[in-house]
């Protein structure tokens, strides 16, 4: 299992309009093979700073996801709504140190 954070700095006059689209398109990623989960987080201090962290069953279904028809219409987007380039990073999870509930 791999999970992918990416770092996205919105420009501040297109925070509605990214925050609509990342909502459409991620039902649509979500369905990718090999997509366990996406979730799309916004900065508490920085309302134009927004992360996307995306788990996959392993790196070839991510490398799969992103030569996809679906992430080249979707990435060109999603680069316009940005003030500055993205920041991504690929991890695994160190093992046995899972997020878990009480």
């Amino acid at each position: 299992m791999v999970i992918r954070i990416v770092s996205l700095k919105c420009k501040p006059e297109d925070i509605d309009a990214f925050r609509l689209f990342v909502r459409e398109s991620s039902l649509r990623v979500r369905q990718s093979p090999g997509c366990l989960a996406l979730q799309i987080v916004n900065d508490i201090a920085d309302p134009t700073s927004f992360f996307t962290l995306s788990t996959w069953r392993d790196t070839d279904a991510l490398e799969a996801y992103r030569a996809s028809p679906l992430f080249k219409e979707i990435w060109p987007r999603i680069k316009a709504f940005l003030r500055e380039a993205a920041w991504a990073s690929t991890c695994q999870e160190i093992e046995g140190q899972g997020i878990s509930q009480k």
